[in-house]
């Protein structure tokens, strides 16, 4: 009865789920055929900074195109019920693609938002991850920014750990690494490949 119930329940997240000839989630609208940079950029990190700091701002400022989803992340040896925000720009490309994971460790509450950055070819060139706990009885908000080049290749990383009131926290007492166990992926494709039963939401 048990198997029954779950192959029920399986057809149903199939049949409501979000296919991908149907969905906008699969449309990204990015430029087909990157190739990869060779020449050396002196000032590549300045400018995917430059990038990340301009859709940071437009997200705020609500000037960007959003769609939200609920998704079936599987990544390794876990699965995980995971909210997801897109945001557009006005050509329609994806530029950025945020995931919610609230109380992965039940021993442990927390909530993490990571955030992928996309060029206009859908290459990922930042991923932040956001992550709210508790420390010393109060509230500690962490972030840690990556940046990658057309290649996927590690070139800088951004780190800061504040309090409530905006004071600079202990990263020895209330700080964590970059958690990798919540996937990278090089690519928007290569990301949208990990979700599995995806629907739209409200």
């Amino acid at each position: 009865m048990k198997t029954l119930f779950v192959l029920l329940l399986m057809l149903v997240l199939v049949i409501f789920s979000c296919q991908n000839e149907k969905c906008r989630l699969y449309d990204s609208g990015h430029l087909q055929k990157a190739e990869r940079d060779i020449t050396p950029e002196p000032d590549l990190i300045l400018r995917l900074n430059s990038m990340y700091e301009i859709i940071s701002e437009e997200k705020l400022n609500v000037q960007l195109s959003k769609e939200r989803y609920l998704a079936n992340k599987y990544n390794g040896e876990f699965t995980s019920e995971t909210d997801l925000i897109i945001g557009r720009n006005k050509i329609n490309q994806v530029i950025y693609l945020e995931e919610f994971i609230v109380d992965r460790y039940s021993d442990k509450p927390f909530e993490i938002i990571q955030t992928y950055f996309f060029d206009k070819y859908g290459r990922t060139f930042a991923i932040e991850q956001h992550m709210n706990s508790v420390c010393n009885h109060s509230d500690a908000h962490q972030t840690i920014v990556r940046f990658y080049n057309s290649a996927f290749e590690l070139i800088d990383i951004k780190y800061s750990l504040l309090g409530t009131e905006g004071e600079v926290l202990d990263k020895r007492k209330c700080g964590s690494d970059f958690d990798e166990t919540l996937g990278i992926s090089s690519n928007y494709t290569e990301l949208l490949n990990t979700y599995k039963f995806v629907k739209e939401k409200e």
